[in-house]
């Protein structure tokens, strides 16, 4: 069985390099999704860096979203 921890990612850089190494021994794979709209539907630039991540770049599956939800 294959574990994989979905996060949607809005700038907390904390958050989830909290999250990552916390669960970086039980998860198979993290699954970051970003979007290129805020949540009032207005544009923003991706702020997602993997390479302040690389510790765990070969876990990391990292979806942009490009279309208005």
């Amino acid at each position: 069985m294959k574990i994989f921890d979905c996060f949607m990612y809005f700038n907390e850089d904390v958050v989830l390099d909290v999250r990552l190494n916390f669960l970086n021994n039980y998860v198979d794979k993290f699954i970051i999704i970003e979007s290129e709209y805020n949540h009032r539907g207005e544009k923003r630039e991706p702020k997602f860096d993997i390479k302040k991540f690389e510790k765990f770049k070969n876990k990391i599956i990292y979806i942009l979203k490009k279309e208005i939800p």
